[in-house]
């Protein structure tokens, strides 16, 4: 079965609202699988194929962002837009070559 861009977004919309109200106690806990679900619903809406190892290896989150550039992840996030990063079902992702090639700038 294939899912096309815009039924993966909306799925992906889906599942992050339903993910809130469980974080906030209206809904049930969803399952530890609904992350890894909703990150690669989100990664097919943005054109990303999330079944290919090399595109998932090549981003990275906001945490090891920092511990490459050595900066907290505070201040990642609020770099973020400027560092190429996309925002992906609610998280930063950078590519790991672009943050890599930004370490020598903030040493």
């Amino acid at each position: 079965m294939w899912i096309d861009r815009a039924d993966a977004a909306l799925l992906a919309r889906i599942l992050g609202a339903t993910k809130a109200r469980a974080a906030h106690g209206t809904s049930p806990p969803l399952p530890p699988a609904a992350d890894e679900l909703h990150l690669r619903l989100a990664m097919a809406a943005a054109g990303h194929d999330p079944h290919r190892p090399e595109e998932r290896a090549d981003m990275i989150d906001v945490p090891e962002a920092a511990k490459i550039i050595g900066r907290s992840p505070r201040h990642v996030r609020r770099l973020a837009p400027d560092l190429g990063a996309t925002k992906t079902a609610g998280r930063w992702l950078f590519h790991r070559a672009d943050v890599e090639n930004l370490r020598g700038e903030f040493a």
